[in-house]
């Protein structure tokens, strides 16, 4: 994972700046959902190795996304709020997950596609929200803003 995050990281984002935001998310969504859905089918290292490669992709793709995107829709005199909300969000969901997944993996441990089906099923969740809100939005918010 860290050694993608260095290697790639820049070259997803530079690529990414050419379509909108919300589809980015989207698709970086659907990557979580894949990898995550996968590591229930995992019967060896290699696979889960393979599952880490696929949900690495995910968060390459929506973090700098969704970043963005708060700027983007935040007012400017407001922006430190809006990165603020966004970030105890965020970091709420990273939290409470410990927290449900803790609890899915007492009762479905012997039911590992249901366990890992289930949080991709949550994951599925944000794909349609992404494809929704990119309806909702300007095509300026919605777009990484060009170098001047």
């Amino acid at each position: 994972n860290g050694f993608m995050v260095v290697v790639i990281q820049f070259p997803i984002a530079r690529y990414l700046c050419h379509f909108k935001m919300t589809t980015s998310l989207t698709v970086g969504a659907a990557f979580y959902v894949l990898g995550y859905f996968l590591v229930g089918l995992a019967h060896d290292f290699e696979f889960l190795a393979f599952t880490m490669i696929i949900i690495t992709i995910g968060e390459l793709i929506t973090s700098p996304s969704g970043t963005n995107l708060v700027a983007n829709m935040s007012p400017e005199m407001e922006r430190g709020r809006y990165m603020g909300l966004y970030g105890l969000f965020s970091n709420l969901g990273w939290a409470n997950a410990a927290l449900v997944g803790g609890i899915f993996y007492d009762h479905l441990t012997s039911q590992p596609i249901i366990l890992w089906g289930s949080i991709a099923a949550v994951g599925s969740l944000s794909v349609l929200g992404f494809l929704m809100l990119g309806g909702m939005l300007s095509e300026k918010v919605d777009r990484v803003p060009s170098p001047s």
